[in-house]
């Protein structure tokens, strides 16, 4: 039984570093988004 417990941890500990990594991944596609839009912006003015 406690045996199952730990794997049922360890399964969940490691869906949330992969729920971490596709965050991180959104976050830098946001910033590059966001970056690009400014260059795009600052373009327009001019």
């Amino acid at each position: 039984m406690k045996d199952q417990i730990e794997k049922i941890f360890i399964l969940i500990k490691s869906m949330i570093i992969q729920w971490e990594n596709e965050f991180r991944k959104l976050e830098a596609q946001i910033d590059y988004i966001e970056i690009n839009l400014r260059e795009h912006m600052s373009k327009k003015e001019f």
